[in-house]
This record gives structure tokens, C-alpha cells and sequence, in this order.
């Protein structure tokens, strides 16, 4: 009988351990898009790490050590490697350059420092244009093959910027492509100059551009059947092609909310050849908090931390939601604001995105009266944006999430900084665990004058107000764990994104009686275009009421959880979703510290038909003097011609800082007002030189009117943000000086008077 129980237990413990070991195994081997072979926690021997200077976006350098062994290419390619991945980042960031001179040619020490010979750089020496390229190929014997690495300049690339936006009407990216034929023959001549004959291997890296670069030519070479494997790593790869293949081999590491990934759009028919892998997103993953602890452990190695703005994923999102509604296809967009996009490029450097779609959009010729309706409201969206940086949004600065000592670029793109790839691969060991994180996320809105909390088997999340301020449900007055689901509040419109691989309860606190609308959308990392959800309308009074978040499914309609108040009845019908919708009810929200362009073009426009009434009256009493002094009155004062001139001066200066500080995407406004003070000057100059009578004088009036021409020129190329009043100071003294100059020039010289003679 002992014997038998002890027969049971023992085959109880076997089925127990049994179960552990498939757990486990199914742990180590989690599935990403339907895949399981190639994501394995792998064992490599003989790392040794290469210490290497980062410069990031922010231009900021930071020491990190990426690991190397030889055994990297005695795997098959189609084997994932998270430390080849982490080695292949060292390499993109190698071929990095920099305008302070901080990263050039350190390729020489990673390529160097691992092995390779024979590096051969390329364009590091010529004056960048949109179809210049950069980078470096070396070569290394191992065993009986050679491997061959290439990387390209992916920061820091100057005017090839210009050819990230040249897409084209062909099949691939037309930028993209004529950069990867440069490098396929320099592969080839590389080959050829160093007799390199026998079986070769192709390790290929690049982030960003030269990510894109780096999968076409990967997807070229193994086509081609010349090398036995190609191994390419790339990191925030934009899409390059209207025909992927899924090799094995290419393996595209993006932020799920890097934006340089999302482009060229998907809808246009555009993806990526090779596998798509995704960082986890704090709007699609409920462990999101786990991996940010992991991620953060190593930015403070870096002495850099860890920031995530989920605000801005969703503001850029938007925005290139904006851009798919405005030009649908790829030949649209190819025809009528990509000629507009790259001539924005000759004038703004590659650090002024937003001056650049600015000048690009400002410029469009709308279809018709509605297309020039959204293209207004899609300004306006950008203005907002850069309105928040300008003014510092001290919730952003709270919670950790915006730095307002850095530019508003640097900001907008955290998820495509390197330090950040170099955080997200560094911080766990299992590449299916850093992986298989969700992708998907429901973006739920309410509008109208209610407050949401948010629980999960019913624990309280977090909550909104209706006035904006973020607390866990419950009474504990607590704050909610950084990194939890994201909630904000614009007015009357709060955004909740929940992760879409879980169940959520949702509380609506309806303080006050009132319209209610509430809709959703299914986000997904890999796709533009938010699949349509329900939409329900009806009408609230005080009082709580529920919904209910299921995975995979629409939420259900808000029901009443306190029978003492009216039953809320709600209409459920299908949504059709627009981004001009969304843009256009947070623009709505910011009256009052926000002018769209409509508004302010409009006082713009009433300003200076005042200044032009005011000219006429000036105009016209200075011919009614004229006219006096034909018939005998004395000259009228300096003053008279003075007085109107410097009341218009102080009006165009007004005007400039008005549009600096309202009007951030409308550069030309701002450098057209500043041009018309200096211009205002010029001619107050002139007119005192002509009435005084001093040739000299002349020439300085003709200085200042080149000086008008020049001061527009410099606040066209001006970043956007950079109202501040330290700048309206200098401005307006340097107004005053010049000012003062002119009025100088009315000056008289006295004329000596001959005494009388005495007879």
C-alpha cells in the first residue's frame, strides 16, 4: 500500500516536473507573429565587448560597451541573435558623424577593436547631398569564409536627409533605392579590390536611413545568392517596398511609436522585407511597467535615464493619420508635396522637422474647400504641438516625460534615439521576452464633461477628472505607477489607451448633467490606419456609470451602476474615423491660450489694413502741409514725418513677436513683419537723409533697406520655438537702436551766420 502511494506520488511529481519543463520551454520560445524558431535564447561563447562613444540626438555622448565573438556567423542567419543584435547596434552607431566632430571615424575602433581589416570608408569626405552616401566596409577571415561588414551613415548625414522624403512612383523607395545601389557597388568593387574569393558571409547594420538602405541591399544580396548568409540588424527601419519578403536573416527592430518607422505609410502599400520586431509600448502592453523598470536600470548605466512620452506617440501618430487622409496614395503624394517637402529641406537643416512640414504644407494647393479646411487644421495641430514644447507643459515635465532644456525635436523623437534602442536590447537577455510584447492597443474617447477611472480585476489603474488630474481610483489620493496605461484630458476630450490583450472596467463620473459620446479605435503597431470602432451617443446625468474593455472586442455601451439615477439611453452606431475630427476637437479645446491660423490671420490681416489707413492719413496730411506751405506757412516739425513712421515700426514689432509667439508653423508671417520693421526704418532713414541733405546719409538708408531683406532671410531660417524673452528683448532693443539711428538722421548740420560788417 506504501509502495503504491509512494508509486503515485512519485508519478505525480514527474507529471509536475514535466509540466514545469513545458512551461518553461514554451517561455523560452514565445511566439512573435506566428514565429517560434528563430526567437531562442542562445548560449555564445568568446564575447568580448567593444567600448564605443554614442552621440545622440540631443547631442549628447554616452560610453557603452557592445559585445563581439566570431561565433555570430558560425549560426545560420535565420537564427535570431539578441547579442548580435546588440553587436550590430555598436556597428550602426560606428558609422555615426557629428557637426562637433565627436563621432567621426569610430568606426575604426569598432570595426578595429572586433577584428576586421582592409576598412574602406566612403563619403565621409564629400559635402552632403540628397544622393551622397556615407559608411564604411571591412573584412574579417573566420574558419574557412570571409565575412564582409557594411554599414552606412545613419545620423548626423547632413542634406541626405532630403532623400529620406524622395519616394517616388516605383515599387521601392526611389531615395532609398538609389542610396543601396551605391552601396551594392561598392560592395562589389570592395570584392574586387581585395580579391576576396571562397565562400563569404554579409553582416549588415544601419539605423534609420541607412536602416532602409541596409534592408534593401540585404534583400538584394540574398536574392542574388552570392553570400552563403546574410545577417542584417537594423534599428527604427522605415518601410522601403511595395513587394516584402519575409527573409529570414533581415530582421527590423522599431519602436511600436518610432516615427521614422511608420514611414512611408503603410496604406500606400509600402512595408519592409524581412521580420518586423517591436519594444514594448506602454499603450499596448500591460507589463509595460516591468520592461520601463528593466529599460531605465541600464539608461542610469548611461547616465542618461529612461523617458517615454506616450502623449506625443499619440500627438505624431495623429499627424501622419492627418497626412494619410490628406494624400491617399503614394503618386498623390509624390506629386504634390513631395517636390514641396524637399525644397523645405534646402532651407531648414535635418534637426527642423517641423519647419519643414511647416513650409511644405503651407505651400500645398488644396483639391477644394474642404481639403484646405483640413490642411488649416492639420497647421493648426502642429502649432498646438509646438505651443506645448514653447510653453513647457509642466505635466509632461512631471511626470518625466519632456525635457524642456532640449529642442523640440529631441523630444518628439525619443523612440528613434539610439540610447533608446541601446536601453530596450541591453535591458533583458531573452530576445522572446523583449519580443512578444502586445501590439495592439484600444484608443477609447470620451467627450464631454466626465471624469474616467480605469480598473483591472478590479483593482484601481488610474483616473482622469474632468479637470485633468491623474490619481489611482480608490480614495488613497495616490499617484498611479509611472508607466501605467496612458489617460489625458484636452477640454472637454479624454483619451484612454488600453492595452488590447486585456480586460479592463471602466467608471465614467458624470458630475453634472449632459451629452456624452464616447468611441473607439483598435491601434496597431504595424499599421496606419486605426480599425473603425463603435461609437455611442446619449446623454448623462450625476452619477457613475460603467464599461466594459474586453480583449479583442468593441467595448460594451455605459450602463448605469446607480439605480437612483435616470436610465441613460445610448445610440450605438458604427464610427467613421477621421483624424481632422480628432485634431479639430483638441484644437477647439485650447481657446484661450491657442490661435488657429484662421484667427490669426485674421488679426494679422485687421492690423495691417489699420497700418495701411494709418499711412493713407499720414499720406494725406502730409500733402494738406505741402500744400500750407506754398501758400506761406512756415515748415511743419521733424516730428510730423518722426511720429508716424515709429508708430508703425512699433506696430510691425508687434506684429513679428505676436507671430513668433501664436504662429510657430507660420514662419513667413513672423520673417515678413520682421523684414517690415527693418523696411519701416529704412524709410524713416531715408526720408531724413533726403530732408537733411547729407549724401553719407543716403548710404545708410540704402544699408538699412539691405538690412530689412536680410533680417527676413534670418527669421526664415529660425526654428520654430524660438520665441523667448530674452529673444524679444534683443529684438526690440536692437528696433529701438536702429530706430534711434534714423531719427539721427534728421539731424542738421548749423550754418554759420556772417556778421554784419561796421562801417
Amino acid at each position: 500500500m506504501r509502495r503504491d502511494n509512494k508509486k503515485r506520488l512519485s508519478g505525480r511529481f514527474i507529471s509536475i516536473l514535466a509540466i514545469i519543463i513545458v512551461i518553461c520551454s514554451a517561455d523560452l520560445s514565445f511566439a512573435v507573429n506566428g514565429e517560434t524558431e528563430y526567437l531562442k535564447q542562445e548560449p555564445v561563447y568568446g564575447i568580448s565587448n567593444i567600448w564605443y562613444m554614442l552621440l545622440d540626438t540631443a547631442n549628447t555622448a554616452y560610453g557603452w560597451e557592445f559585445p563581439y565573438t566570431d561565433s555570430f556567423f558560425r549560426n545560420p542567419s535565420e537564427e535570431f541573435s539578441l547579442k548580435l543584435a546588440q553587436g550590430s547596434l555598436g556597428l550602426a552607431c560606428s558609422a555615426f558623424r557629428s557637426n562637433t566632430g565627436l563621432l567621426d571615424y569610430k568606426y575604426k575602433e569598432y570595426l578595429g577593436g572586433a577584428g576586421f581589416t582592409d576598412l574602406y570608408a566612403f563619403g565621409y569626405d564629400k559635402e552632403t547631398t540628397e544622393d551622397t552616401l556615407s559608411g564604411v566596409i571591412g573584412k574579417k577571415q573566420i574558419d574557412d569564409f570571409t565575412v564582409i561588414a557594411a554599414v552606412t551613415c545613419g545620423q548626423g548625414y547632413g542634406k541626405e536627409w532630403a532623400g529620406n522624403f524622395k519616394i517616388g512612383k516605383g515599387v521601392r523607395h526611389e531615395g532609398f533605392q538609389s542610396a543601396a545601389d551605391q552601396l551594392e557597388e561598392y560592395l562589389e568593387q570592395y570584392i574586387s579590390d581585395n580579391n576576396i574569393e571562397g565562400k563569404k558571409k554579409l553582416w549588415l547594420a544601419g539605423m534609420s536611413r541607412a536602416a532602409a538602405i541596409g534592408n534593401i541591399t540585404a534583400a538584394d544580396m540574398i536574392e542574388g545568392g552570392e553570400y552563403e548568409d546574410v545577417y542584417a540588424y537594423l534599428f527604427g527601419v522605415p518601410r522601403t517596398t511595395k513587394e516584402p519578403v519575409a527573409y529570414k536573416g533581415i530582421y527590423n527592430i522599431n519602436g511600436q511609436y518610432d516615427p521614422v518607422a511608420s514611414i512611408p505609410l503603410e496604406s500606400w502599400g509600402y512595408e519592409r522585407y524581412g521580420i518586423d520586431l517591436y519594444t514594448p509600448a506602454q499603450e499596448s502592453d500591460t507589463q509595460y511597467p516591468m520592461y520601463a523598470r528593466k529599460a531605465k536600470a541600464v539608461g542610469d548605466k548611461m547616465a542618461d535615464g529612461f523617458r517615454n512620452n506616450p502623449e506625443v506617440n499619440y500627438q505624431l501618430r495623429l499627424s501622419m493619420e492627418a497626412i494619410d487622409e490628406l494624400f491617399k496614395t503614394s503618386d498623390d503624394y509624390s506629386e504634390r508635396l513631395q517636390p514641396l517637402i524637399i525644397d523645405a529641406m534646402h532651407k531648414h537643416s535635418e534637426n527642423e522637422l517641423f519647419g519643414i512640414v511647416r513650409t511644405a504644407i503651407g505651400n500645398v494647393v488644396p483639391k477644394d474647400r474642404k481639403e484646405r479646411q483640413k490642411l488649416e487644421d492639420y497647421v493648426d495641430y502642429l502649432s498646438y504641438i509646438a505651443g506645448q514644447h514653447m510653453r513647457a507643459s509642466q505635466r509632461q515635465i512631471q511626470a518625466g516625460s519632456w525635457n524642456p532644456d532640449e529642442a523640440l525635436e529631441a523630444n518628439l523623437v525619443i523612440e528613434h534615439r539610439p540610447s533608446t534602442y541601446i536601453k530596450w536590447l541591453f535591458s533583458q537577455d531573452d530576445p522572446a521576452r523583449l519580443f512578444s510584447c502586445g501590439t495592439e492597443s484600444r484608443r477609447v474617447t470620451f467627450i464631454g464633461d466626465v471624469g474616467v477611472e480605469v480598473y483591472r480585476d478590479g483593482k484601481g489603474i488610474s483616473a482622469i477628472s474632468k479637470k485633468g488630474y491623474i490619481y489611482v481610483p480608490g480614495g488613497s489620493g495616490e499617484q498611479p505607477e509611472s508607466n501605467s496605461i496612458f489617460l489625458m484630458r484636452n477640454g472637454s476630450q479624454t483619451t484612454v489607451s488600453l492595452p488590447a490583450n486585456a480586460e479592463y472596467d471602466m467608471v465614467i463620473i458624470a458630475q453634472e448633467n449632459g451629452p456624452l459620446l464616447v468611441y473607439d479605435l483598435l491601434i496597431s503597431a504595424g499599421k496606419l490606419r486605426p480599425e473603425p470602432g463603435m461609437m455611442y451617443t446619449g446623454r448623462v446625468t450625476q452619477g457613475k456609470y460603467g464599461m466594459k474593455i474586453k480583449a479583442g472586442e468593441p467595448p460594451e455601451p455605459p450602463v448605469e451602476l446607480d439605480e437612483d439615477n435616470e436610465r441613460a439611453l445610448f445610440k450605438e452606431t458604427a464610427f467613421k474615423y477621421s483624424p481632422d475630427y480628432v485634431m479639430s476637437n483638441e484644437i477647439e479645446a485650447t481657446k484661450g491660450s491657442y490661435l488657429s491660423i484662421s484667427g490669426a490671420y485674421d488679426i494679422l490681416r485687421k492690423s495691417l489694413w489699420g497700418i495701411a489707413a494709418f499711412i493713407l492719413a499720414c499720406i494725406v496730411i502730409h500733402i494738406i502741409h505741402r500744400y500750407k506751405m506754398k501758400r506761406g506757412h512756415p515748415p511743419y516739425s521733424d516730428w510730423y514725418v518722426i511720429a508716424p513712421h515709429l508708430i508703425c515700426i512699433a506696430a510691425m514689432a508687434a506684429l513679428t513677436q505676436y507671430a513668433a509667439f501664436y504662429m510657430f508653423v507660420i514662419g513667413s508671417v513672423r520673417a515678413q513683419c520682421a523684414a517690415g520693421t527693418v523696411a519701416f526704418i529704412s524709410l524713416l532713414a531715408l526720408r531724413g537723409a533726403i530732408r537733411s541733405r547729407q549724401p553719407f546719409r543716403l548710404l545708410i538708408a540704402g544699408g538699412l533697406m539691405i538690412l530689412a531683406h536680410l533680417t527676413g532671410l534670418y527669421y526664415n531660417k529660425l526654428p520654430i520655438d524660438s520665441f523667448s524673452v530674452l529673444n524679444m528683448s534683443v529684438f526690440f532693443a536692437a528696433v529701438a537702436l536702429l530706430s534711434m539711428l534714423a531719427i539721427r538722421m534728421f539731424k542738421r548740420e548749423k550754418q554759420c551766420v556772417p556778421e554784419p560788417e561796421v562801417a
